[in-house]
């Protein structure tokens, strides 16, 4: 019935505590400007009926709590600054070991203010919030140990806090902050009726996961905040109907590393007005859907990039612009996608409303097509390499399309198919060695009127119904697969031999990037193709650049 049942008058102490009730007090045992107090309250210690089981205040730093019981009170354990001075020093450096935390009110561990407090293998379940971090705390870490509320089992603010496992939840509850990490911890959404396995909160400037299994919900990450970043180390997100869902967000930045989002009906979907978000790396393989969808709701989303993933196994396409404007696909690898050719599935990734951009990836063995264009408005293509497919570009109904810089090969009918009415620009490609199917296949085939003049300083193997304009050639690349000798290392199959012709081939002189992240141009321009060979053009065979 006291303000305080165990209070400390002493530093550096060792206090063990055997088969004790402390009960009905303001706080059960308080830590006020303490320093370096090791108390080990046993196995049958209580502390009950209090507004606060241990209190943690002022400067107190250093000291270590051991074992004990912690039951029945307000807040189980409490971290905070003197009530009287709010701006005075805050708890730090105090350490929480193997404490059984339960049936606490409000909070089983509250970091009300405090720094690099340390809880480790506590267990705490029965209070409305497992434990809180509130915005003036940092450097915390709880570490091991069992977590449960009633309402929810985190709610996490603050900065550079860390919940480490391992650990399994049905739900983690709120996310927010600056530089707070999750390690370890697997949120399985068998049994749980929350629709996120993690939803990042407003305010929140920067998240971190390690080594986490999203698992079993409806929507594995979500946003309820804008300008955030989200870094992503050895996650595994699967078995959700979205993997993430980027809905009415602007400015994320979400890094992926090397998370795999795996089986969900949609790997990626961003709706509505969302604009101004990167997705970078990371991979989304297997959806039943597809692997990223990029969709409308009352508004579209615009000027989102996805830069660096994989994409690969989707079932329908391996990216979706349904709607939107000035989306870019970057240095992305999609693969694999459709390959059943099952009915609303285009392949690769399909470009069917509005604008957007497809950069320097590489598109192959997709079913149907590498790359399909329809009623999109604009739309610019350049620099990928695309093979494998059945075709590797159709364009159909669009009116500003750009191809340019791509190398097209190795797909079974046809290279690029245009359809009537579409009229893109095509320039400084590769379009050669397609058609491994039978006659009439051919590297471009044209289905309606065409504007030769559409057709600029490309290497075109076959095309029906027009003759090639006389910027154009008509010329074996000489791809580095057929003859490795005759190349300079590093190289990739679709590289260009020493002697190709398409080395130095256009007239683009502006710096920029190929396929492989290399700067282009090497040599006096661009090189034909997705691809800038490392060498000069030696036609010759003499050893030296041909202008010598």
């Amino acid at each position: 019935g006291t303000d305080v049942g165990m209070g400390f008058a002493t530093d550096g102490a060792s206090i063990s505590v055997s088969g004790a009730t402390i009960q009905d007090c303001g706080a059960g045992i308080e830590f006020l400007e303490n320093y370096m107090i090791n108390l080990d309250l046993g196995t049958a210690a209580l502390i009950t009926n209090c507004d606060i089981g241990i209190l943690f205040t002022a400067g107190s730093a250093n000291n270590t709590v051991l074992n004990g019981i912690v039951q029945f009170n307000n807040d189980g354990i409490r971290f905070e600054r003197c009530a009287d001075d709010p701006d005075g020093e805050a708890p730090a450096d105090n350490r929480i070991t193997g404490t059984e935390i339960k049936d606490n009110t409000a909070n089983g561990i509250a970091i009300l203010a405090g720094a690099a407090n340390e809880l480790i293998d506590v267990e705490v379940s029965g209070s409305a919030t497992g434990v809180y971090m509130g915005s003036a705390s940092s450097y915390n870490v709880l570490r091991g140990g069992t977590v449960s509320g009633t309402k929810e089992n985190f709610n996490l603010d603050g900065s550079n806090n860390t919940i480490k496992g391992p650990m399994t939840l049905q739900s983690f509850g709120q996310v927010a902050g600056n530089g707070n990490e999750l390690i370890d911890i697997t949120l399985d959404g068998t049994l749980s009726t929350e629709p996120y396995g993690l939803l990042l909160d407003q305010g929140s400037e920067k998240i971190i996961l390690k080594n986490v299994i999203i698992q079993n919900y409806d929507v594995g990450i979500g946003f309820a905040t804008n300008a955030a970043c989200l870094n992503l180390t050895g996650v595994l997100i699967q078995d959700c109907r979205i993997g993430v869902d980027i809905r009415e967000n602007y400015m994320l930045d979400i890094d992926l590393g090397d998370t795999e989002i795996r089986n969900c009906n949609t790997g990626i979907e961003i709706a509505a007005g969302s604009s101004n978000n990167t997705i970078r790396n990371g991979s989304v393989v297997g959806s039943l859907k597809d692997g990223i969808l990029f969709d409308g709701c009352k508004e579209a989303p615009g000027q989102n990039k996805i830069i660096g993933t994989t994409v690969q196994d989707s079932e329908l396409n391996g990216i979706a612009l349904l709607a939107g404007f000035d989306n870019e696909v970057i240095g992305a690898t999609v693969t694999g996608n459709n390959a059943a050719q099952i009915a609303g599935g285009y392949g690769g990734i399909a470009l069917l409303n509005g604008s957007g951009a497809v950069r320097t990836s590489q598109i192959y063995n997709n079913g149907c097509t590498g790359v399909y264009l329809d009623d999109s408005a604009v739309a610019d293509i350049t620099g990928n390499l695309i093979y494998g497919q059945p075709e590797g570009i159709h364009v159909a109904l669009v009116s500003d399309v750009t191809v340019a810089s791509n190398t097209i090969t190795a797909n079974a009918d046809a290279g690029m198919v245009i359809e009537d009415g579409a009229l893109p620009m095509i320039k400084y490609n590769i379009l050669y060695g397609n058609g491994t199917g039978t006659d009439p296949y051919v590297d471009v085939s044209l289905r309606g009127d065409f504007e030769p003049a559409n057709l600029v300083e490309n290497d075109i193997g076959t095309v029906n119904q027009i003759d090639l304009p006389p910027t154009n050639i008509s010329v074996d690349p000489l791809f580095c697969v057929n003859s490795p000798s005759e190349c300079d290392e590093p190289f990739e199959n679709y590289s260009l031999q020493r002697t190709s012709l398409l080395i130095d081939g256009t007239t683009a002189t502006e710096p920029g990037i190929d396929v492989r992240g290399s700067s282009r141009p090497k040599g006096d321009s661009w090189d034909m193709g997705a691809i800038e060979t490392s060498s000069f053009r030696d036609k010759d065979s003499d050893g030296l650049p041909d202008p010598w």
